[in-house]
């Protein structure tokens, strides 16, 4: 798949879907849809690590989201990049009021601002 157009990919290979009914498998369903994109569904699970085995296995394709809790890719994957297209999740924290704001959840918050504002704090 190295050189490859990413929605090519998408539409060649059978896919090996992220789960529709988790947060992320419904975004990738959603950013299918609105691309356009016919894929011929292999499989669909929910653990990212089972999908990144099953590509690297040279069974199909996947939409997945690329995160540093994962680690590098197997040797066998190749990460095409979504360019323009990519997209993100977006996440948020909901808290008391400042009056009853818990230590721990006042470094959260610091660490999701800056996680957000890409490091420039």
């Amino acid at each position: 798949m190295a050189g490859r157009e990413w929605g090519d990919a998408l539409e060649s290979a059978p896919f090996i879907r992220y789960d529709r009914g988790s947060f992320g498998g419904r975004l990738v369903d959603q950013f299918l849809r609105q691309s356009r994109l016919a894929v011929r569904d292999a499989i669909e699970l929910d653990e990212l690590q089972g999908i990144v085995q099953l590509v690297a296995r040279g069974l199909g394709v996947a939409l997945i989201p690329q995160t540093a809790a994962q680690g590098p890719w197997p040797r066998s994957v190749t990460a095409l990049p979504l360019g323009d297209d990519t997209f993100h999740r977006e996440i948020g924290l909901v808290e008391r009021p400042r009056h009853s704001r818990q230590p721990v959840a006042s470094r959260l918050a610091e660490y999701i601002s800056e996680a957000a504002l890409g490091g420039k704090m």
